[in-house]
């Protein structure tokens, strides 16, 4: 669930300290898909996606340990890359694994620099600190999307449950004007059956039929609402008082 997210701060701080640490321009957390290598964070090259056969971290997911590439030009697996031939003419890669514990590499916190060269032990280790941190930032990410999901459903549950306790009172809300209103429209027709009809009389009773009919709908209203999933509803101020009448 981290393909394709939104950019995030903490993922792009990691990047950033990466390319401190080793003294590269440039450095990114990359997942690798099925066809594609996506960019999560990117510190020195715009954000981007490229082909998942011109990715190095595509051959980095292969390896045991860190992929390190002194001089991209004398290795056989990259000296034919578009990004070693052409811009940014990258020589130098180095890539620690994003690996889940008990999972498959998912992808790399790598460094890349235009020029060949090498990484230190100290720099190597702390490349290794760095994707053990994205792992647990992803994983963490996974489990407030998962929370989020559930509040939402244990919102949806319990209105449910509110519905279905309430289910007894509605019945007899909607019943009693019912009632009403067939009875009134009886009396209406006994009304206009009479040789003299009073239409004063039958006013009185559409009258009384109009005010059940709105309260029957004002009741329907507040199902339809307390049913709606407002969660991206805009915010807007309510009048208190208003809201305890209701």
């Amino acid at each position: 669930a981290i393909l394709d997210t939104p950019s995030d701060d903490a993922f792009d701080r990691l990047s950033e300290l990466a390319s401190v640490i080793c003294e590269t321009p440039y450095a990114m957390v990359n997942f690798v898909d099925r066809k594609r290598v996506w960019s999560k964070a990117v510190t020195g090259l715009p954000a981007s996606e490229i082909p998942r056969e011109n990715g190095f971290c595509s051959h980095a997911i292969l390896e045991d340990q860190m992929l390190v590439v002194p001089d991209a030009t004398l290795d056989k697996r990259f000296e034919k890359n578009p990004y070693v031939r052409e811009n940014p003419r990258i020589r130098f890669y180095a890539g620690a694994l994003l690996t889940p514990l008990g999972g498959l590499p998912l992808g790399t916190v790598c460094v890349l620099d235009t020029v060949p060269r090498s990484l230190n032990s100290k720099q190597k280790k702390a490349l290794r600190i760095l994707a053990e941190q994205v792992i647990r930032q992803v994983e963490r990410s996974h489990i407030q999307s998962q929370l989020e999901s559930h509040r939402t459903r244990m919102i949806e549950t319990s209105k449910m449950c509110a519905l279905g306790e309430m289910a007894g009172s509605i019945a007899h809300e909607i019943n009693n004007p019912l009632s009403v209103i067939l009875s009134r429209a009886t009396r209406i027709r006994s009304i206009a059956d009479q040789p003299t009809c009073d239409s004063g009389k039958v006013l009185e009773q559409v009258t009384i039929i109009e005010s059940v009919a709105m309260r029957i709908s004002k009741i329907i209203r507040g199902l339809s609402a307390l049913a709606h999933n407002g969660e991206n509803d805009p915010l807007e101020l309510v009048p208190l008082n208003q809201l305890m009448d209701d």
